[in-house]
């Protein structure tokens, strides 16, 4: 809880509750890391902002990556494949880039965005996720094209 300017890096979290989870902590990088095989999340952020997540495998997981009550975090060059529920998931989020990921085989949805604003989703491959690809509810003034 409450860090700042942390880097964690070449971690490999598998079978636990939550890989990692980041809680009103900012300008805080995850890269290069896998988390899978957790039982809720592979990558959860709450109320966290200006984070950069990159380089990091999220599969297996109930959630592969999730952003909630947070802005300004980028989520570049990740995988978030085979997850329960969501590849990746914007849960009131704002101002939040989501690009270069790439999402397939999720039960659910591939990026899904609930209550998000200003979120950018761009240049993502995702595919072959059942309810579908990219869907946002609730939400307005997302950026979402080339996924």
């Amino acid at each position: 809880f409450r860090k700042e300017n942390v880097t964690i890096t070449n971690c490999n979290v598998q079978n636990f509750v939550n890989g990692i989870t980041l809680h009103w902590s900012n300008e805080n990088t995850i890269k290069n890391s896998t988390f899978e095989n957790n039982k809720v999340g592979g990558i959860h952020i709450f109320d966290s902002n200006s984070n950069t997540i990159t380089g990091n495998a999220a599969n297996r997981n109930e959630t592969g990556i999730g952003i909630y009550y947070s802005s300004e975090n980028e989520i570049t060059k990740n995988t978030a494949n085979e997850n329960f529920s969501y590849g990746i998931k914007l849960e009131k989020a704002t101002k939040n880039k989501v690009t270069r990921n790439t999402v397939s085989q999720n039960r659910q949805w591939g990026i899904y965005l609930l209550g998000s604003t200003k979120n950018e989703v761009t240049n993502n491959t995702v595919q072959d996720n059942p309810m579908g690809n990219t869907y946002s509810d609730i939400a307005s003034e997302n950026t979402i094209g080339d996924n």
